[in-house]
């Protein structure tokens, strides 16, 4: 995971998420995947924020064809200037060929605490 603010406005944050969780449906068992850009891109109020965030991972697990697609719910605030703790929970569908093959869910949401890199 990580989370970067914007050089000009420090309140506009991106994040990059990852995802580990059992899967249901008889594609897949277990989908896991590292630094995935999550979008929209969150702004912080009163050093808080709160939001639902997507992304979409191309070759899941290396394979040609297979995406995953996610969508997290992270929130959290700033104790610090740059440290950052939160919770963050989520699911995914693995996708082939234009079908769902799995249905995948973070089995417990995950405590984060984050430096901000500028």
């Amino acid at each position: 995971m990580s989370i970067s603010t914007d050089d000009q406005d420090a309140t506009r944050i991106t994040v990059s998420l990852g995802f580990d969780g059992r899967c249901s449906g008889g594609g897949i068992g277990e989908a896991w995947s590292a630094n995935v850009p999550a979008k929209p891109i969150v702004r912080a109020v009163d050093g808080r924020f709160s939001a639902t965030l997507t992304g979409s991972m191309k070759r899941l697990g290396g394979i040609n064809g297979r995406i995953g697609n996610f969508h997290w719910r992270f929130s959290g605030r700033f104790v610090e200037d740059d440290v950052f703790v939160g919770t963050v929970d989520g699911t995914a569908e693995v996708v082939v060929n234009g079908k769902t093959i799995s249905r995948c869910r973070i089995a417990t949401p995950a405590s984060v605490r984050l430096v901000v890199r500028s």
